[in-house]
């Protein structure tokens, strides 16, 4: 279905006041998507809304699109899925970022050390291997024996392209008052010296600090029903490979959080049929215990983000 004759669902938030100081873009729009996890169909159409987007949305300026991270594993396609990628940065009109996650992580390290990495296999790797046509031996035992020829068959089949571009992703980028990674920071370390493990592998130690690190943190890796706003960060990992949503969240001018939203949703989680999408216009709440109003809450189901504990 073409992205112009797609339904498209506009959620709006009352106009809420958010406990969270003003960040700034430095005059960039930003569109941040989060993990893909092989999820090819939903990369593409989420592509296709985001480039209208921008086009309604010019401001002089060429837009950054960054993707934070998770783009092979669990899902179907990553082989198509990085091609995408691959093709984005030779063509893309945006300026453009794409952060290493865990899974590419794991991934690189199974092809320099496939016998001590060989459990990126169980976390994914397997769906990743059958996308380029590897086929894995039956049981724990045979893998472990033949790990070795498995990654130089991989190897085979891994275009340069794909390897080069997963080689050369940063862990971290950093625009005006935002700070993107894959998983979070360490809040153990300064902002300035984290390092590169963490910023792609840390959890619970990220997710429950509530340190103000003078940036906001947009990221991935732990997946939620739907987009998590906190005071110091914003979570964009919204399960896609999972059958949940594809979300990219929109940063610009001086609002600290995503002036706007737009989610490939599987067929399954709404209308049958094909992938639709989603538009969620702000103002979102940034929500505190105790939750918002019933009748801010109640209409706008899709637009409902995670309580903050303090």
């Amino acid at each position: 279905m073409d992205i112009a004759t797609s339904p498209i669902e506009v959620v709006r938030r009352p106009d809420i006041s958010r406990e969270a100081p003003s960040r700034s873009t430095e005059g960039q729009v930003i569109y941040a998507i989060g993990d893909v996890h092989g999820c090819y169909d939903l990369l593409v159409r989420l592509l296709a809304a985001i480039a209208e987007d921008a086009k309604a949305h010019e401001n002089g300026r060429r837009p950054l699109l960054l993707l934070a991270g998770d783009y092979v594993d669990r899902g179907p396609q990553s082989d198509r899925v990085l091609a995408t990628l691959v093709w984005l940065s030779r063509h893309s009109p945006f300026e453009l970022v794409m952060l290493k996650g865990n899974h590419e992580a794991m991934l690189l390290d199974f092809l320099d050390r496939p016998f001590h990495a060989k459990g990126w296999l169980r976390v994914g790797g397997a769906t990743t291997l059958a996308s380029y046509g590897v086929t894995l031996p039956e049981g724990e035992q045979a893998i472990a024996e033949q790990c070795e020829a498995i990654r130089d068959e991989f190897m085979d089949q891994l275009p340069a392209s794909h390897l080069d571009l997963l080689r050369s992703m940063p862990a971290r980028a950093t625009r005006g008052d935002y700070m993107f990674v894959h998983a979070g920071v360490n809040p153990l370390r300064p902002i300035d010296d984290q390092l590169p493990k963490d910023l792609c592998h840390i959890r619970e130690l990220f997710l429950f600090a509530r340190n103000d690190w003078g940036v906001l943190i947009v990221h991935g890796h732990q997946h939620e029903d739907r987009i998590e706003i906190r005071p110091n960060r914003v979570n964009l990992d919204t399960g896609a490979c999972y059958g949940h949503r594809l979300s990219v969240g929109v940063f610009e001018g001086s609002d600290a959080h995503p002036s706007r939203y737009f989610q490939v949703v599987h067929p399954g989680l709404g209308k049958e049929g094909d992938l639709r999408i989603e538009r969620l216009d702000a103002d979102l709440e940034l929500r505190s215990e105790g939750g918002a109003s019933p009748e801010a809450d109640a209409p706008c189901r899709e637009a409902t983000v995670r309580q903050w504990k303090p």
